[in-house]
């Protein structure tokens, strides 16, 4: 014969511990769901994460081993650069370290200026 106590809607024990876990679920789900944010990827630093304010050009000469937002991949995340304008054109333009060198040509100055910008301040 069934036990009337086996149904969680007659038992207020196993009817409270359904009602609790149900409850730490919707929690739970909720705080995963608002912690995802909107159009971030992520990365360090504040201000806005979109890609939106990086160029064609570091998306497709940089993105490749930066990542498309400067996040970072096979090579080190652009994110937060520390250093000066000067020493970033540097290296763009020269190369080296394992990074090819790109003229002005493949990317021009005002693209790497604006990067140089967004990069610092996200």
């Amino acid at each position: 014969m069934n036990n009337p106590m086996n149904n969680p809607s007659n038992n207020p024990v196993k009817s409270r511990r359904a009602r609790l876990a149900l409850a730490a679920s919707t929690c739970v789900l909720v705080f995963l769901i608002a912690s995802c944010g909107s159009g971030s990827d992520g990365g360090a630093g504040g201000g806005d994460t979109s890609t939106a304010s990086l160029s064609a050009s570091f998306k497709t000469n940089c993105g490749g081993c930066h990542g498309s937002s400067g996040a970072g991949g096979s090579a080190p995340s652009l994110r937060g650069y520390a250093r000066n304008k000067t020493s970033f054109q540097s290296q763009v333009r020269n190369g080296g370290g394992g990074m090819p060198a790109f003229s002005s040509d493949t990317y021009s100055d005002a693209d790497l200026t604006a990067d140089y910008t967004w990069l610092i301040s996200n």
